[in-house]
């Protein structure tokens, strides 16, 4: 395509209004034909950058997607004014016997009769040469209606809308591009690392499975539950966004940034996921859903409630003074409350406390996650504390939120099992290390959130994501392809 542009009587190049005026002539020039284009265009000098190139021959300018549609428009519609007139030099009739390899069988209405004497003279001739041959008549019209027209049936070629991932395929993540030299990024568990994967791969087909027939497996699930329970239940269904359901569903893990946040991707567009207060909100759904059916996790060793809440009224972040009372006469209290709800608690929440004020269980509510035990005795002092104990469906529902502060990603409040003694021998020293080679390591909070709680995500029986995740800061769009081919485009 021949191009010449003209901006404010200045000979200059622009890319953006080339490709639109080359895109409004692709419908109606035929192929491997190019056009000869002189446009002259007056713009406001203001809003003209002409420092784009170091010798001023490319030019920008304000409201340019704008500009660029509306040539390409009035270039268009120009020419589907003029495209009816065109003329061709063809020929009236095709000869094609009847023993060739693929005959027309097909009649087709007689040439239009506005063909020139010199026309008519030559299609008699053609007859009387071939009055000894079975012909068939076959119109122009005939053969523009039945040839498919490429640029109206062919879908046109978008690559800013493709999508290159699946979501169902857990390859192509960020670690796999990204080592850190001295440590791996979510750790070196391969053994671990292929369980999990086996184990997303069926998760992504139960989920798949379960997205017709989700509605009635609620309501079965909810069946056996108090109503008090149903209410909170029903409350989480209302609160749920479709899109947002559709997002988590089907999105494709990306990588994570840090134990806060991970990068997800979904169709064309690129989200930052806020993992606390993802994984907060998924804990509460598990322990309403779940109600009353949670498995048990027992603690290695028992933990003496008031001991907890001594602690947890030593810390200088729990809002205590000397105005409030005395710590030991809070914890006994505190003690006390617990042990003559423990039948409430073990029943529902699998909270087992005997009557020493021994804490010895706690729920599972995701299979292979251990919560940040270093919470614990925040927890324990919120129990005494802010749940309303009254009412039974506010008991719940503020039981139900404590748990999930629990049970949260909590980046630093994870217990470590890593102590050595400093008394023992170097020999036993060099034993212990040998021994502890051996053994698979312990799994980091990174590949936890990417291997065992993501997967959970995906499952839109167990997590409804609520509308208010589109508000404050728990899913966030920070890329669209669509956009980006814009900014490529002007590069």
């Amino acid at each position: 395509m021949v191009f010449i542009l003209f901006i404010n009587e200045r000979l200059v190049e622009c890319s953006s209004i080339r490709k639109s005026v080359n895109s409004a002539f692709t419908n109606f020039l035929a192929k491997k034909t190019f056009p000869f284009i002189y446009l002259s265009i007056s713009i406001d000098p203001r809003n003209v950058d002409v420092n784009v190139h170091p010798t001023k021959r490319e030019v920008m300018f304000l409201h340019e997607e704008s500009i660029c549609e509306t040539l390409q428009k009035a270039f268009e519609d120009r020419l589907a004014s003029t495209s009816s007139s065109r003329t061709y030099l063809t020929q009236p009739k095709l000869m094609i016997q009847s023993n060739s390899p693929n005959p027309i069988t097909k009649l087709s209405e007689s040439v239009e009769n506005t063909i020139s004497s010199r026309t008519n003279l030559s299609e008699r001739n053609m007859k009387s040469n071939s009055s000894s041959t079975n012909t068939v008549t076959l119109s122009l019209g005939d053969v523009a209606g039945n040839q498919p027209n490429s640029s109206s049936s062919s879908t046109p070629y978008r690559p800013n809308k493709l999508v290159r991932t699946d979501d169902r395929n857990p390859s192509g993540r960020l670690e796999a591009f990204l080592q850190h030299p001295d440590k791996g990024v979510l750790g070196d568990q391969t053994k671990s690392k292929k369980r999990s994967l086996q184990g997303s791969q069926s998760e992504n087909n139960s989920s798949e499975q379960n997205d017709d027939n989700s509605s009635s497996k609620r309501a079965k699930y909810r069946s056996s539950k108090l109503l008090s329970v149903n209410s909170l239940i029903d409350e989480i269904d209302k609160e749920s966004h479709s899109g947002l359901c559709e997002l988590f569903s089907h999105h494709t893990f990306v990588g994570l940034i840090n134990e806060n946040f991970a990068v997800v991707q979904h169709k064309t567009k690129l989200y930052l996921f806020n993992v606390p207060q993802i994984s907060e909100r998924f804990m509460f759904e598990q322990i309403l859903r779940k109600f009353g059916e949670h498995f048990r996790a027992r603690l290695a060793e028992p933990a003496n409630i008031s001991d907890l809440v001594i602690l947890a009224l030593e810390n200088p972040n729990s809002g205590f003074s000397s105005e409030d009372g005395d710590k030991e006469e809070i914890a006994k209290f505190i003690s006390e409350l617990l042990i003559s709800k423990a039948d409430l608690l073990n029943e529902y929440f699998a909270i087992e406390i005997d009557e020493n004020g021994l804490l010895l269980s706690l729920p599972e509510l995701c299979p292979n996650y251990i919560p940040p035990l270093a919470w614990l005795p925040n927890f324990i002092l919120h129990l005494g504390r802010d749940v309303d104990w009254d009412d039974e469906q506010r008991c719940f529902q503020s039981l139900a939120k404590e748990l999930s502060l629990l049970y949260k990603v909590l980046p630093g409040w994870y217990l470590s099992d890593d102590a050595s003694s400093e008394n023992e021998s170097k020999d036993s020293i060099v034993a212990a290390d040998d021994k502890s080679s051996k053994k698979e390591k312990k799994p980091s909070l990174q590949w936890i959130i990417q291997n065992i709680l993501f997967p959970k995500f995906r499952n839109n029986l167990e997590f409804s994501p609520p509308r208010l995740f589109a508000n404050n800061g728990a899913v966030v769009e920070i890329a669209a392809l669509e956009n980006l081919y814009k900014i490529f485009e002007r590069c």
